[in-house]
């Protein structure tokens, strides 16, 4: 076998030197690829994170101002000299306090029937005349059988009924505070009997209450 010649062997040094420098090369290439293509997706990812910082921050700034006006707003409103009822805040009636208490007392945020009998007590009482009857459900798990639709949104509603004896104007001003109520109310039914000097007034109806709501701040995720 005749062996090879110099300038073979100098042709195949060579073409094994273009082999490695092809392979580096590809490799190389391919790196590059894979590292622009990284680092691409991380700018990408980083300028989202950016922009929702920016929003963020824009948006805070917002609430901050928001913020103040509303508390302004609601330190004006409840600090008025004489609150939603046309009553002063510092009086000793049933209807005084701030606009705050009033709001709190007018839908309270569980079912307390207890609570409820001893504000109608006090209301109908207030008329002078005599309570002979106020009956509601005291379940703690809020028995609302027998109650009507519901026309505030969000609310649960708490039947009752009473019965109260007097003079045709005390019955007649009995019906006219529940319009004075700081509470919602909605007859269902009444009957009237008797005569002008002593009255009898039997009436069907239902309060509201509203469950508090609770708020829940998740954490999202950059998208």
């Amino acid at each position: 076998m005749k062996a090879p010649s110099l300038k073979q062997l100098q042709i195949d040094k060579t073409s094994q030197k273009m082999i490695i420098f092809a392979s580096i090369a590809s490799f190389l290439l391919v790196f590059t690829l894979f590292s622009a293509k990284t680092l691409v997706a991380r700018m990408n990812y980083q300028n989202k994170v950016i922009n929702a910082k920016s929003i963020a921050r824009s948006n805070l700034i917002k609430n901050v101002s928001s913020n103040e006006s509303l508390l302004s707003a609601y330190q004006n409103f409840n600090n008025a000299t004489t609150n939603l009822m046309g009553l002063q805040t510092n009086g000793a009636s049933v209807n005084s306090g701030n606009n705050a208490k009033l709001i709190l007392d007018a839908l309270p945020s569980e079912y307390d029937f207890p609570a409820l009998a001893t504000s109608l007590q006090g209301l109908l009482s207030s008329t002078g005349v005599t309570v002979s009857g106020l009956t509601g459900s005291d379940s703690s798990n809020g028995d609302i059988s027998g109650a009507s639709s519901i026309p505030i949104a969000g609310t649960t509603p708490i039947p009752f009924s009473f019965n109260v004896t007097g003079s045709a104007d005390n019955v007649i001003n009995t019906m006219k505070i529940f319009e004075k109520s700081i509470r919602p109310f909605q007859f269902k039914s009444f009957t009237i009997s008797g005569s002008s000097s002593s009255l009898s007034l039997s009436a069907s109806a239902e309060t509201f209450y509203l469950p508090a709501q609770n708020f829940q701040v998740k954490m999202g995720s950059v998208q």
